[in-house]
């Protein structure tokens, strides 16, 4: 299978085009991608780089009795591929950040600090209710704690659209959030 290269800035395909790609891929298509990171994570390691993959709610839809994310975390080998947990997609699968963190221990380096309000139901389509960092149900108190003790190191303020008050003012909320909460 060639690799599925997606870049929705400069690209006509559709999110609804996108979704129905993505929800054709098999278990076996979810493996090749875990083999690829690993072949590209090789040749990085030798320039000095890392390699990392960014989840979003999808690769959390059950595919069998597994998920993608699952095919992918026990498909990739730890020392090449780390993952950027993003947890604002997690909780939008319906699923808590805090347990992830906890089962795959040692494989996140980094993290998007998202949160959501709690009228998001929960999906697979790429669809949230986005609040700013701390304004929103996830549990910050619990969750970056669990976060450090799984290994990550670099935390990312993020957000979707639509921003409440505009964008850097979402990043700027999210920021004081942060710095209020102790150490």
């Amino acid at each position: 299978m060639p690799p599925l290269r997606l870049d929705f800035r400069s690209s006509s395909l559709s999110m609804e085009a996108f979704m129905a790609a993505v929800g054709d891929l098999t278990a076996d298509d979810w493996k090749a991608c875990a083999a690829l990171l690993n072949e590209k994570g090789e040749q990085l390691a030798r320039a000095g780089l890392k390699i990392g993959y960014h989840n979003h709610n999808i690769e959390f839809k059950p595919l069998g009795n597994t998920t993608p994310y699952e095919i992918l975390m026990e498909g990739t080998h730890p020392s090449i591929v780390t993952f950027e947990l993003d947890v604002g997609w997690v909780a939008s699968a319906g699923l808590d950040p805090v347990e992830l963190l906890r089962r795959h221990r040692g494989r996140f380096q980094l993290m998007h600090v998202k949160d959501l309000k709690s009228s998001t139901k929960p999906n697979y389509t790429i669809q949230t209710d986005p609040a700013d960092a701390g304004a929103g149900m996830l549990d910050w108190g619990k969750l970056l704690p669990a976060a450090y003790d799984a290994g990550v190191r670099n935390f990312i303020v993020e957000q979707e659209p639509p921003y409440p008050a505009g964008a850097l003012v979402s990043v700027e909320n999210g920021y004081r959030f942060l710095s209020r909460l102790k150490a």
